[in-house]
């Protein structure tokens, strides 16, 4: 909620009149985006794999995996949601900056 409310402040600031172009709206979305680059491979892999299984997807549960998954809470890269159940997913903001991520590995020669 508070990443939604910063990016509304943003807009309006950056607004010159009403209705906001859609120049205007990509804009603070491209801005706030930067605020979570650059994800490591092997980020956007666990980021990946929270987003598919909407879990915290933990291969293990030592103290290193569990600090990284608490760095992706507090950075806001992983949300954490209670419904009827818990469970988590990655920031909009980054979903497709994932994707890319992964994409370049898969497409990068393999030496």
């Amino acid at each position: 909620m508070c990443d939604l409310l910063r990016l509304l402040q943003e807009t309006l600031k950056r607004a010159v009149a009403l209705p906001l172009t859609t120049r205007e709206v990509d804009s603070v979305i491209n801005a706030g985006r930067r605020d979570f680059l650059p994800l490591a491979l092997d980020d956007a892999q666990w980021l990946a794999e929270i987003g598919r299984q909407r879990d915290a997807a933990l291969a293990r549960v030592d103290e290193a995996t569990v600090e990284r998954l608490s760095r992706f809470l507090d950075s806001h890269l992983v949300m954490y949601f209670v419904n009827d159940e818990a469970w988590y997913d990655t920031h909009p903001l980054i979903r497709e900056e994932i994707a890319k991520v992964l994409s370049a590995a898969a497409e990068a020669p393999h030496c």
